[in-house]
């Protein structure tokens, strides 16, 4: 994985809201992380964990530094909430973690007593960092996932809501009960006065016009003039005689 493809990658994950903010104060916006530890943070606490040694954390740009083989794979796995459940396991209510306002000898003994000393860390025999779980014990890594979800994972699935009609009593006497669910289209229809169609009905109020029957057309016979269609006519045979002019005389 090349380094461009590598800050998209990062891009995405800064995404989520576990790790839109700093893993140490809460500061917005971290553009840098510790690989070590699989946190991201702001620009202070990432002087900070320079400053105590890379024997204790190593410290990366999301977008400038190429990130050692395996180190994305880590994150994509991990995010800030997930690795301050152990870390800040025991961490007081109370306590309120260095603000952006802060000096840097607060923040540099906040992160000491926080993983140096390991003074809030979980302390439970099976828990150990994430981070290192994630790389050296898969299956004691996927056991602390179960235990993130139990114990540290507080959101309620949405309440699953009944769209059903209400089905009312109508025998009861309550006078709640006397209203009636209809179809908000279907009552405008019948509250609408009846349609007068007819001769009758006043003009523009039929909304659909009668058909228009015409009087039905006398079917005109055809004559041939000319006779062309006619049988031939027969020749009268002349009884009298041959003459054929006899009427004639």
């Amino acid at each position: 994985m090349d380094i461009n493809q590598q800050a998209l990658v990062l891009e995405q994950l800064l995404k989520k809201p576990e790790n839109m903010y700093c893993a140490d104060c809460h500061s917005k916006i971290p553009r840098w992380a510790s690989i070590t530890f699989g946190v991201f943070m702001c620009i202070r606490c990432s002087g900070v964990h320079r400053q105590l040694g890379v024997h204790i954390t190593k410290v990366k740009s999301v977008n400038l530094d190429k990130w050692p083989e395996g180190k994305v794979e880590l994150f994509k796995n991990l995010h800030n909430d997930l690795v301050n459940s152990y870390w800040e396991k025991n961490l007081p209510k109370n306590y309120r973690k260095p603000e952006q306002s802060a000096s840097n000898f607060e923040v540099t003994e906040f992160l000491t007593n926080k993983y140096v000393k390991k003074k809030w860390a979980n302390n439970d025999d099976w828990s150990n960092d994430p981070a290192w779980l994630f790389e050296n014990k898969p299956k004691k890594f996927k056991k602390y996932l179960d235990y993130y979800r139990d114990n540290f994972c507080h959101e309620k699935l949405p309440e699953k809501v009944n769209y059903k009609s209400k089905k009312i009593d109508l025998s009861s006497d309550d006078s709640d009960n006397d209203r009636k669910i209809v179809h908000p289209i279907k009552s405008a229809a019948r509250a609408q006065p009846p349609k007068q169609i007819g001769l009758g009905a006043p003009p523009g109020s039929n909304n659909r016009s009668l058909p228009n029957k015409q009087p039905p057309q006398k079917k005109v016979q055809e004559f041939d003039l000319l006779n062309f269609e006619e049988a031939p006519a027969t020749v009268p045979q002349n009884t009298a005689g041959s003459d054929l002019f006899g009427d004639f005389q």
